[in-house]
């Protein structure tokens, strides 16, 4: 029996990262310092849907802002407890390191820094993503044609990072908890002069968790230097990292019942993992920005991004249900799976208002460049491991297999341009309209477990959104765009699958009440996809399909999942 690739289908780069960055594209009022947070009525201007700076309750779609300081009240130290409190996000913690993300019915595959990202991944987190390094966190909710053009109807989480200020402040903060838990986190913005100001950021976390073995230990750091060069031209550099050790990791669910479907008393701290086993991240990011104002509010802004993942993680499988009496029949695998990651992002920006038959108007457009490179080694131990009685599991030892070497099970490329654009038109006092639209070409080479990555393809997906204030209270909206989704999933030939195509609708009602304090929101929406991957087989070891009737290319009878 082989299990199935460790990344669960991942065929493309991992996104959900510190420093895995662009613009938030919040420069485009040039007024405000970067740092700034404007407010309107209450409510934070957001650009993640359109690529305009709206108010949330200007943007005709579903949009939910988690700011710094509901992050510090609830003291939220990790991104998988904050999407948790996100309006129509799902968290699927499925192992001790392995998170996967969903909304409206379908996989979260976008997660961006700063607005930008290569949304090609399946969206899996690996290991906690810490909150240090952030400001907020915007969920657009539904398919985002202009600010990512790719990706599932289902939602796209952009992390905004912290910036320096103008103003000195330091921060620090301790928390101690069961298990062996402490977190220190320290947080310095200084002004070195009246042009230049840093940002300092770091946070210490380490944790046993409640199965046996487990232990987490993680170290975030962050360096932002900004520069005011001219009133006109601002520059900012900056370095982030976080190192995330896990040890006694689980790879796969736990057997719950036994062989003739009676369920079997675990205790709590029981595991079918080894004390040998880890699964430890290092994420890195280097990037640079330039901002320069034209004045009457228009403004660019460029930014450049190299981002390296590396991850390196000895896993240990179980497999099988134990009988009753005997407490036999559950058996494992092992492997070391190191990874390396590299993307280079850029992204260049232009916004502004303009006045056409007597009202004002905001326009914005970019272009952006995407390119990551990966390399996936396997090193599967061919010994099959004997699990004692449920009753020890967590307590008698795993002997550590044997490995015969590693090799290259993985190495591809995924290349992404874009080009988008969007105008938001004030037709009346009370009815306002956002139309874009984003032009992608994106090109994939290599294999990954044996499947070809080959792909090429383009496509235009416009956008068009309104939003009809019927009282200075209430407003209503709707929106509708085009969903394009890239698949990893191969045919019967091993060659991808072209993209799933489809449309996105979405309508609905927001309100503020108590000067702004209070806002709620309603929608409905509806989501069409064709040429959407079903499962049909899989591959055995030959590279030979197998069909769902268990029947293999050469006639011989095989299994399925």
């Amino acid at each position: 029996m082989r299990l199935p690739v460790r990344h669960s289908l991942l065929a493309s780069t991992l996104l959900i990262a510190p420093g895995l960055c662009g613009t938030a594209h919040a420069d485009e009022v040039p007024a405000p310092a970067a740092d700034t947070i404007i407010v309107t009525a209450g409510l934070e201007q957001s650009s993640s849907a359109t690529a305009l700076a709206l108010s949330v309750k200007e943007t005709p779609q579903s949009v939910t802002i988690i700011d710094r300081k509901r992050i510090e009240d609830f003291a939220i130290t990790n991104v998988n407890d904050l999407l948790e409190q996100a309006v129509g996000v799902n968290v699927e913690r499925v192992e001790t390191d392995r998170t996967y993300f969903s909304s409206r019915g379908f996989d979260v595959s976008n997660f961006q820094v700063d607005g930008i990202g290569l949304p090609l991944a399946w969206g899996i987190q690996f290991g906690d993503l810490d909150t240090a390094l952030f400001e907020n966190v915007e969920i657009v909710r539904g398919a985002n044609a202009i600010m990512t053009g790719i990706g599932n109807p289902s939602a796209t989480v952009n992390y905004v990072r912290k910036r320096p200020t103008d103003e000195l402040k330091i921060t620090g903060s301790a928390q101690v908890g069961t298990r062996d838990y402490w977190r220190v986190e320290g947080d310095a913005n200084v002004p070195l002069t009246d042009t230049l100001a840093v940002r300092a950021i770091y946070a210490h976390e380490d944790r046993d968790g409640y199965l046996s073995y487990n232990h987490v230990n993680r170290d975030v750091y962050g360096a932002i230097l900004r520069w005011q060069a001219t009133p006109s031209l601002r520059a900012t550099v900056g370095y982030t990292r976080q190192e995330n050790d896990a040890d006694g990791v689980l790879w796969g669910a736990i057997p719950l019942v036994y062989t003739d479907g009676a369920r079997i008393d675990l205790k709590r701290p029981a595991t079918t993992s080894a004390d040998w086993t880890y699964w430890n991240t290092k994420d890195q990011s280097v990037f640079g920005e330039l901002v320069y104002d034209f004045g009457g509010g228009w403004s660019a802004t460029s930014i450049a991004t190299y981002r390296r993942f590396q991850e390196n993680a000895k896993l240990l499988y179980a497999y099988g249900y134990p009988d009753r009496e005997t407490g036999e029949g559950v058996y494992g695998m092992a492997g070391i799976y190191p990874s390396d990651y590299k993307q280079y992002l850029g992204d260049v920006y232009v916004s502004g208002p303009f006045q056409l038959f007597g009202r004002e108007h905001k326009l914005a457009f970019g272009v952006s460049v995407s390119k990551s490179d990966a390399k996936e080694y396997e090193n599967f131990s061919e010994d099959t491991i004997v699990y004692p009685s449920p009753s020890e599991w967590g307590e008698t030892g795993i002997p550590e297999p044997s490995y015969p070497g590693s090799y290259l099970a993985a190495d591809y490329s995924d290349r992404l341009t874009r080009v988008y654009g969007a105008a938001h038109l004030s037709l009346t006092d009370r009815l306002k309209t956002v139309v874009g639209a984003s032009a992608m070409w994106i090109k994939s080479t290599g294999f990954s477990y044996g499947a070809d990555q080959a792909r090429k393809d383009s496509k235009v997906s416009p956008y068009v959104g309104a939003v009809y204030d019927l009282t200075p209270n209430v407003s209503f909206y709707a929106s509708y765009t085009d969903i394009y989704n890239p698949q990893v999933e191969v045919g019967i030939d091993g060659a991808r699958l072209d993209p799933a195509k489809g449309t996105s609708l979405e309508g609905g009602i927001k309100s503020t009440w108590l000067d702004g304090k209070l806002y709620a929101t309603a929608a409905v929406f509806k989501a069409k996809q064709k040429g959407l991957a079903e499962y049909a087989g899989y591959f055995d070891e030959d590279g030979c399909p197998v069909g769902v009737d268990g029947v293999a290319c050469n006639g011989k009878a095989g299994g399925s999942y």
